[in-house]
């Protein structure tokens, strides 16, 4: 871990020693080795992995079996989470006609709340990593609608990227244009999933989100 962050996350600390940190990563096609190399480098205790589907054709390293046998061998606890924080709930109602998730209605359910509790709780005890397969946050839910009550709740989410840097979401929210920021968190526009997640009749791809 670089001194840079390690200074940020005491200086975190040090101003709200009350809250936890949450990180979060995507598997993409990441080796398994290249993928513990960066729970290492940031020192990760836990994965929560909230993936509601998750499995991959194109990264069966990653499925949940094979994920949490890595783990147990890693010495990394893990918790398969997506029936309480995956993008992808079950729930019907909880979609509109495109196939879009209501987040605002999702936040609110209590199977969601009690996940987020959970999450907090490890979080508070451990370094804890949410886990999905983008491995661009900005496109994740990992980031648009837990990191989002998160951050509601005062917890700082820091990304990491495949390359082993850190990502807050200040440097994100600055990386996107006026138009993004509006389509995302604009008081004018649905906080929904920014695309179909609908499980009928979507097309299937490697992301399990």
């Amino acid at each position: 871990m670089s001194q840079l962050l390690k200074a940020r996350i005491a200086l975190v600390s040090d101003q709200r020693p009350q809250l936890p940190i949450v990180f979060s990563v995507g598997h993409s096609s990441l080796t398994v080795e290249a993928f513990f190399g960066l729970l290492q480098m940031h020192s990760i205790t836990d994965v929560f992995d909230v993936r509601s589907q998750p499995h991959s054709r194109f990264a069966p390293q990653f499925d949940a079996g094979m994920l949490e046998m890595s783990c147990d061998v890693a010495g990394v606890r893990y918790a398969l989470m997506g029936e309480t924080l995956g993008g992808r709930p079950r729930d019907r109602s909880l979609y509109d006609s495109g196939g879009r998730v209501d987040y605002s209605a999702l936040a609110r359910r209590p199977f969601f709340v009690r996940g987020l509790e959970r999450l907090v709780t490890n979080a508070r005890m451990g370094r804890v990593a949410m886990l999905c397969a983008e491995e661009d946050p900005r496109h994740c839910h990992r980031r648009l609608l837990i990191g989002s009550e998160l951050n509601r709740r005062g917890i700082d989410v820091m990304h990491i990227r495949s390359d082993g840097r850190i990502e807050t979401e200040d440097e994100l929210r600055a990386s996107e244009t006026a138009v993004v920021q509006r389509q995302l968190f604009g008081e004018d526009s649905a906080w929904k999933s920014i695309r179909s997640v609908s499980r009928a009749g979507r097309r299937r791809t490697s992301s399990g989100f």
